[in-house]
């Protein structure tokens, strides 16, 4: 792939502010793919795009976009399933990362995008890697922060160890969301992510958010078709050494 990508660990920070009015641009809708997604586009120059994580949508990239805005075509959409398109239970679950990267590939040709810088956190980073992986004639620059990409992890020293206590970490999330308890879902996310209390102390337009985007997370567990949630595996990845 003939880009440049950084990784960034923890520079994407999730602070109380990210969800500040601090934008006046309207909320713009784009149909690709037989869906909607709503985006927001500020600025001008190279395009930036901004692609959320889990238990998220555009709102949280509202604090960056002005800073973004001074120097770039900055665009932030909900992935398929996040609010405030349509959601659903049984839609498409955050997990399916490869589906999320074609949305994204079909949102940028609909918005005339040829070629962009991508930043994305979490399970969009997840996505993005998908996107990257089959559309590197899109990519400018690619920067993700902690993509769920365990499918990295399979066959490398130490990798099922890491797996299965990521597993255990998020199993009673799971069970919540299974059973439709979205408050103790959301509240046993936060916590297994930064540790006993995050949850509370997260602002209340954070914990809106996260109802808002609640069911993305119930169709992780209550999916079936999981060939749509096939992940990026280090061999596959290996085979395009240009990464």
């Amino acid at each position: 792939m003939r880009f440049g990508i950084r990784t960034l660990i923890a520079c994407l920070v999730l602070c109380p502010w990210h969800l500040a009015t601090a934008i006046g641009a309207d909320v713009k809708q784009v149909s690709v793919n037989g869906a909607q997604f709503a985006y927001i586009e500020v600025g001008q120059g190279d395009p930036v795009v901004l692609v959320h994580g889990g238990l998220q949508d555009y709102r949280f990239w509202n604090a960056h976009l002005p800073v973004f805005a001074k120097s770039y075509r900055a665009i932030a959409y909900s992935r398929q399933n996040h609010f405030p398109n349509a959601t659903s239970g049984d839609g498409l679950p955050d997990a399916a990362a490869d589906v999320h990267g074609e949305d994204l590939a079909a949102i940028l040709a609909g918005l005339g995008v040829k070629r962009a810088h991508i930043v994305a956190h979490s399970a969009g980073a997840h996505a993005a890697l998908f996107f990257a992986f089959n559309h590197p004639e899109m990519v400018q620059t690619l920067i993700i922060n902690e993509p769920p990409a365990t499918g990295l992890l399979a066959g490398t020293p130490g990798g099922a160890e890491v797996l299965k206590e990521w597993n255990v970490r998020f199993a009673s999330t799971r069970e919540a969301f299974r059973k439709g308890e979205i408050d103790a879902g959301l509240r046993l996310f936060a916590e297994a992510v930064g540790g006993p209390g995050t949850y509370d102390r997260r602002s209340e337009s954070d914990r809106k958010m996260m109802s808002d985007n609640a069911l993305s997370s119930v169709a992780d567990v209550i999916a079936t078709a999981r060939v749509r949630c096939s992940p990026v595996t280090w061999q596959s990845a290996s085979r395009r050494r240009r990464l």
